[in-house]
């Protein structure tokens, strides 16, 4: 996917680091929640994430991160690129709008993004479909919700360094699937932890996530008032 034209701030901003200093290199990593659209989308998410993986994987993108699935949730930690994670969030943005959505309208939420990491935590697209009991419904009201999130983030990522790294066989992150629900469960928050997160409205939801990271820069002067400028030169 070609964001050039589309003049993003991500990719802007990126594109100015690697022009500074070329042998900096950074990737995306997102991790959002949703509620499941019904009954029947937790067996459509499988076939949509390796259909997307393969995509990318087939463009030289390299998508890594973990997806659980819960009878009413699901929790994604993406790291890539950061043109793949938008050409991700823009994927489940028409998904949203078609005859059998994998997520129930506006509960997607986007829980931390990080857009300068440096270190992988991944070694491999995982996906693990369990439900798991970690936590009741938290308080997220202004007072509390900062502390509340950041200790689901961090469970999170803790559960990250206990998985195989970058480089690992193969038969470790099988394994690691197992892993994940016997010895690392407490870490994976519950279906009604993510369905009080979804409901958060401090977390920036798909669209508004897209409108920030995807949607061309409008820039507004104070001068443009008293001396208006062409629309072409308003957007960069």
């Amino acid at each position: 996917m070609d964001l050039a034209r589309s003049g993003s701030l991500l990719k802007t901003v990126l594109d100015r680091v690697l022009h500074d200093d070329a042998e900096f290199a950074t990737f995306t990593r997102l991790i959002y929640v949703a509620e499941l659209a019904d009954g029947a989308a937790g067996e459509r998410i499988a076939p949509f994430f390796n259909a997307f993986a393969a995509e990318e994987w087939a463009r030289d993108s390299n998508m890594t991160g973990l997806v659980v699935v819960q009878p009413e949730t699901c929790l994604h930690i993406v790291e890539s690129q950061p043109e793949t994670v938008v050409a991700l969030m823009q994927s489940l943005e028409a998904n949203a709008a078609s005859e059998e959505p994998l997520f129930r309208s506006g509960s997607l939420r986007v829980l931390h993004s990080t857009d300068d990491a440096q270190l992988a935590l991944f070694g491999q697209f995982m996906m693990v479909q369990h439900a798991f009991s970690a936590g009741s419904a938290l308080d997220l009201s202004a007072e509390a919700a900062p502390a509340a999130l950041f200790g689901v983030v961090s469970r999170l990522l803790r559960l990250a360094e206990e998985l195989p790294g970058p480089g690992a066989e193969r038969e470790r992150f099988d394994e690691a699937r197992a892993r994940i629900v016997r010895e690392h469960a407490a870490l994976v928050p519950s279906d009604a932890v993510v369905k009080s997160i979804c409901g958060c409205d401090q977390l920036l939801t798909l669209h508004e996530w897209l409108a920030v990271f995807a949607a061309p820069v409008a820039v507004e002067t104070h001068d443009a008032a008293a001396h208006p400028m062409p629309p072409s030169l308003l957007t960069c």
